[in-house]
């Protein structure tokens, strides 16, 4: 179906994508068609540049914290990239992270409910169009990219239609933090580890975490004067005081526990000199985090480990802005778990 990806990684890949002439019903000139639901078909340049400056509701995912930031994140793009329109979401999107301080989209973005009358719906993400094959093609080439399918998926319904856009708006982080802000955080952890993620119901943990036992294998190669910091998450609370526990049994001197709402993680996060986070939505918060942290003057570093049989990484993975963002992806298949994998390289790969 997709005869030439180098084609597109040069078009998505670089800072900016240009308008390529396109016939009818198909993707930047590849033979990818486009279906003609009613989202699309109204896509036009008219729908981003119409007088009436009709705004743009933006429709709540319903999902948890990670796909709202993503959602988030690509709202405040494109409110960068086209600052005349207004862009609408539901307050919905925001639970958990509404009232922090850091907390900063563009102007031209209002959390608040609209009418239907006199605005136009943009699904970001459409599962049900012809573009998903052509993801599904591209993810084998996501890898080692600084942008997830899902970036892909918005930069081309845009480029499709609009002549330039500027890439780098998507990465933009939807923190702002002084460097005031910053000071006012002195560094108390050497690693804080997230080890937490959501479970389905009956699970005590997640499948996408360690066990309590693979985390003491962990530590036990990890330098034992570190000050670790361990997040008590709000999912799997006991498993994560088990983590805990398995610390200091394996002679970590020093492990606080980290507990509190979204707001207490986010100071921890702006207080550490590296983020050790799973494929989960806290995790996607910290990367927004600690974008905006370096923006102020503090590099914090990022290190999350991901199960790719759950969700693939070409999906959620962490966008590696400007090397920041490092992922070491487990691939064991779908019936795989996370525990497979090597504690001595997950040492490693925390203290690289």
């Amino acid at each position: 179906m997709l005869k030439d990806i180098e084609r597109v990684d040069r078009i998505v890949g670089t800072t900016v994508v240009k308008r390529m002439a396109t016939p009818p019903n198909t993707l930047l000139g590849l033979a990818v068609p486009f279906s003609q639901d009613a989202t699309l078909a109204d896509l036009t340049v008219t729908y981003f540049n119409d007088e009436t400056n009709r705004p743009i509701i933006i429709p709540s995912l319903r999902e948890g914290l990670g796909d709202r930031i993503i959602q988030l994140r690509h709202t405040a793009g494109l409110a960068r990239h086209f600052p005349h329109k207004t862009f609408v979401f539901w307050q919905d999107e925001l639970r958990g992270i509404e009232n922090s301080p850091y907390f900063s989209l563009p102007e031209n973005v209002h959390p608040e409910p609209a009418s239907s009358g006199g605005s136009i719906t943009l699904h970001l993400y459409s599962p049900d169009i012809a573009l998903q094959p052509f993801l599904s093609s591209y993810n084998s080439r996501l890898k080692n990219r600084p942008y997830n399918s899902r970036d892909v998926d918005v930069l081309i319904k845009i480029a499709r239609n609009e002549g330039r856009i500027n890439y780098n708006l998507f990465y933009e982080p939807i923190f702002k933090i002084s460097p005031d802000q910053v000071e006012n955080h002195p560094v108390q952890s050497d690693v804080l580890c997230l080890p937490d993620a959501i479970a389905l119901p009956g699970q005590k943990r997640s499948r996408k975490s360690l066990s309590p036992e693979t985390w003491g294998k962990v530590f036990s190669q990890m330098d034992p004067s570190q000050r670790l910091a361990i997040v008590i998450g709000t999912a799997n609370p006991a498993y994560c005081h088990e983590v805990v526990r398995v610390a200091h049994e394996v002679g970590m001197e020093h492990v606080d526990e980290i507990e509190g709402d979204i707001h207490v993680v986010i100071d921890a996060i702006l207080s550490t000199r590296k983020f050790v986070g799973m494929d989960s939505g806290t995790t996607h918060l910290a990367a927004e985090v600690i974008k905006a942290a370096r923006a102020a003057g503090r590099t914090i570093n990022f290190r999350e480990l991901f199960l790719d049989s759950v969700f693939p990484f070409t999906d959620y993975g962490i966008p590696d802005v400007d090397g920041l963002f490092k992922t070491l992806v487990h691939y064991s298949g779908p019936s795989g778990d996370l525990d497979r994998i090597d504690p001595v390289a997950v040492a490693a790969f925390i203290s690289s």
